[in-house]
């Protein structure tokens, strides 16, 4: 596995300057993640089940599958 390379680091005095490095570096991870990972497509019957219908609601909401059931 590749090291990560963050753009900035963390070593700030300041505490506002330091929560904006924290913020690029999540930022940075988050696109870095995007750019590898796509949404599993989930597909099929949730049969009348309310709670799996949830479940997949939020999980769809996350962006961590596409919900295509019905």
């Amino acid at each position: 596995m590749a090291k990560t390379e963050f753009p900035e680091r963390a070593a700030v005095d300041n505490p506002e300057a330091g929560y904006l490095v924290v913020q690029r570096n999540l930022e940075f991870l988050r696109d870095a993640f995007d750019a590898k990972y796509t949404a599993v497509v989930v597909t099929g019957s949730r049969g009348g089940n309310a709670a799996l219908a949830s479940l997949l609601t939020q999980l769809d909401s996350l962006g961590i599958i596409d919900n295509q059931t019905t």
